[in-house]
């Protein structure tokens, strides 16, 4: 998106919170420092998410990619419970995204370490981006009383 004066708005991805999927707890994203992951994602851009997570500390033992926006089945619940096999203690951490995914799954989160990474969207400089969002709302109501 670009501004009025034709600049381009900014935001970034932030690692907002991590979630214990088999209790509902959720702790800071600073908790994965030191731990060592297995990294499960099947997102558009899979190595921001690696850098997501080295970046809090992580230490990536491996990684399980699939394709974006990818349907988990019951064999790639067995191929990536084999390859967490071959990391004991290590921790499966996936995406929010990946996770509403997995959860149909017959997955026993109380058997397995396994983190969701929550990500938000931080807009650079926002009272930029609300007036953008302003201009928006009147150039499609053709009113600024709505």
């Amino acid at each position: 998106a670009r501004d009025e004066g034709e600049r381009a708005l900014k935001a970034v991805h932030e690692a907002w919170t991590v979630v214990d999927p088999g209790s509902g707890a959720s702790y800071p994203p600073e908790c994965l420092r030191g731990r060592r992951v297995i990294l499960l994602c099947g997102i558009g851009n899979p190595a921001s998410f690696r850098s997501t997570l080295e970046s809090l500390g992580a230490d990536i033992a491996d990684e399980i990619r699939f394709p974006d926006h990818h349907g988990y089945t019951l064999e790639d619940l067995t191929r990536i419970q084999e390859i967490c096999g071959r990391f004991p203690g290590a921790s499966w951490v996936t995406t929010e995204k990946d996770w509403i995914r997995l959860r149909v799954l017959p997955f026993h989160p109380e058997q397995t370490v396994l983190w969701v990474l929550k990500i938000k969207l931080k807009m650079q400089d926002p009272l930029r981006w609300t007036d953008w969002l302003s201009q928006q709302v009147i150039r499609r109501t053709g009113s600024e009383d709505r």
